[in-house]
């Protein structure tokens, strides 16, 4: 029936695009940019997972006073930073609350933009965790990168959305449009060669920042 192979052809035209995303994202990722290795004596970080990276800074100097910026309570020591999709983002804390429908949104590339910062009293630790060390102008630079996505009002304030994963985190305003082509992995990794920070070419994926922090 002619329906049936049209969509058969639908089909395999998806798949075949997915693939080649896939092949696209991997393969310009492993191919870094001509910046120099991460190497320095500012010690930040990359949290990740194969899905999303958010990048670490300590939350008084390298750059940014983070407590002030998003009044953060005294005890925060470290502040982990993501940016993406609002909707996405809070509608998903984990992969188990993926939806079809914030799936289907995200991919047009609509909606607000958020950044979502995470605040600690000690040092990060564990197997997600990735040493980012960086010269003090590399750190600077990340900072104002990261910053500058915030959206403030007159008076310099961020705006913080109701809802968070937990007591220790809040969603903030934020610019931009995620879409497949800019993810959140590809916003650090555009933060990273703004900063003259080795990485991949483009990076869709966290394994694109992942495998060129220790190059």
């Amino acid at each position: 029936m002619s329906w049936l192979r049209q969509v058969r052809r639908l089909l395999s035209g998806v798949t075949l695009l997915g693939l080649s995303y896939v092949g696209l994202g991997f393969g310009l990722g492993a191919l870094p940019t001509g910046d120099a290795a991460p190497a320095g004596p500012v010690p930040l970080a990359v949290i990740a997972n194969p899905f999303h990276s958010d990048l670490v800074f300590p939350v008084t100097g390298a750059g940014m006073d983070w407590a002030t910026l998003f009044d953060l309570p005294p005890d925060a020591r470290y502040v982990a930073i993501g940016w993406g999709n609002r909707r996405f983002y809070m509608e998903t804390p984990h992969l188990s609350d993926l939806k079809l429908g914030t799936v289907a949104v995200a991919l047009t590339g609509t909606g607000e933009s958020v950044l979502h910062v995470a605040w600690y009293p000690d040092e990060l630790v564990g197997a997600d965790v990735h040493a980012l060390d960086v010269t003090p102008e590399e750190a600077a630079a990340l900072a104002r990168y990261v910053a500058d996505f915030a959206i403030r009002d007159a008076h310099g304030q961020v705006r913080r959305f109701d809802g968070a994963y937990g007591t220790n985190d809040a969603f903030f305003a934020a610019t931009g449009r995620w879409s497949p082509i800019v993810t959140c992995n590809e916003w650090l990794g555009r933060g990273l060669r703004a900063a003259h920070v080795r990485t991949g070419i483009w990076t869709p994926f966290a394994d694109g920042i992942l495998r060129h922090l220790s190059a």
